[in-house]
């Protein structure tokens, strides 16, 4: 389990589920893009709840690897963890690739 810090809120997420949100904030980039996500989620008291997030690629989440008796739903975590990676996929199809992949590339570009 990890603990999640999201502005003012803290809640536990399966390491999965966390792995894969904080992957599809760096798959959005310092873009635009805004997605709404819908998490199975645990309080910290471990009772369940569902978090919704607004997520962008500035998005500063903090999660923490914590030891806890915390169980969550196995099918909603990974329902979840395919969403985010769908997401995920759609946000790298967009990203832009540097032309120059290397600084000897670049120097035998610009004829240096």
């Amino acid at each position: 389990m990890h603990l999640v810090t999201f502005a003012s809120a803290r809640f536990l997420l399966a390491d999965e589920v966390s792995d894969a949100l904080l992957e599809l904030v760096v798959a959005m980039g310092r873009g635009r893009d805004v997605d709404l996500v819908s998490l199975p989620a645990a309080r910290e008291d471990g009772g369940p709840c569902r978090v919704q997030l607004t997520v962008h690629g500035r998005s500063e989440i903090v999660s923490m690897s914590i030891d806890t008796a915390v169980a969550t739903a196995a099918d909603a975590d990974a329902r979840a963890v395919a969403d985010l990676r769908e997401r995920i996929a759609g946000h790298e199809r967009t990203l832009v690739r540097p032309i120059v992949e290397d600084a000897r590339t670049a120097a035998g570009a610009f004829g240096l």
